[in-house]
């Protein structure tokens, strides 16, 4: 792996920054934020967790997560907080390990302008890290509209190194726009090289989603459901197919080896 120096001193290079972000709210970013983290860990990486929602600290109530909370807008009329999200972006561009950040709808628009205006990713990619963005597609109504995110996601990073990864959730509805599914669509097909393989959020079973419902309104984790006595061992048999499933996709992405090997070939 390839040793930076800034200042004649020697700085990480192994550090991914992995926002979670939408421009449509409830199309389930603070599950994918999750989802994450918690595959992250699993993995072996040092995860440190944000939570951006200027609306609603959603992933900060699920305390085995231990997410720090940022306000991204400040003061009555919700104006950037410019000063608080400069620490934030200097945090992340030291020391090992991943972030994880989830972004909520209303931060969309600001939070992207802030990366693209300051080309970020360029930083980052200078202090040895790199940027990936989890695109979260919701299924039914919402499909349209996550359609028209993502698109707008690209072209405030064109030009640039950051690779997406489209999270197309249809857990509660297939996400479906004009009988069309995101392989069939323009956008996916013209962007092949910076898309990364769709992660789906397949549709559950009615019993499998009444576990995750209970899950996510305890508030809790993979691990403390499994290891709690209060959950049943089908109840937990269910939740260890549902992560099984999500799992096995995020290992099929190669984020953590692809990093690794980038870095090491430089």
């Amino acid at each position: 792996m390839k040793e930076i120096k800034q200042n004649n001193q020697p700085i990480a290079t192994d550090r991914t920054v992995h926002l979670v972000t939408m421009s449509k709210g409830g199309c389930g970013k603070t599950v994918v934020a999750w989802n994450m983290v918690q595959w992250l860990r699993d993995s072996g990486r040092e995860v440190t967790v944000i939570d951006l929602d200027p609306m609603n600290h959603s992933l900060a109530e699920y305390r085995g997560l231990g997410a720090t909370t940022v306000d991204l807008l400040e003061g009555v009329d919700q104006t950037f907080a410019g000063d608080a999200v400069d620490t934030l972006a200097e945090k992340m561009l030291q020391g090992l390990g991943d972030w994880v950040l989830d972004n909520g709808a209303v931060g969309f628009v600001p939070l992207l302008r802030y990366l693209a205006d300051n080309d970020y990713a360029g930083l980052l990619r200078e202090h040895g890290g790199k940027l990936v963005v989890h695109a979260v597609l919701g299924g039914g109504s919402m499909s349209a509209q996550c359609l028209l995110g993502l698109n707008t996601l690209l072209d405030g990073f064109a030009g640039t190194d950051v690779r997406f990864v489209p999270w197309i959730n249809d857990w509660t509805d297939l996400f479906n726009v004009d009988g069309m599914g995101l392989g069939d669509m323009a956008v996916y097909r013209n962007n092949l090289d910076r898309l990364m393989n769709p992660i789906t959020l397949k549709k559950l079973r009615a019993d499998m989603l009444k576990d995750f419902k209970r899950l996510h309104a305890e508030r809790l984790t993979y691990e403390e459901a499994l290891g709690s006595p209060k959950w049943h061992l089908m109840n937990k048999q269910r939740l260890t197919i549902v992560r099984r499933d999500v799992w096995s996709q995020l290992d099929g992405l190669g984020l953590i080896e692809k990093q690794i090997e980038e870095m090491a070939a430089e």
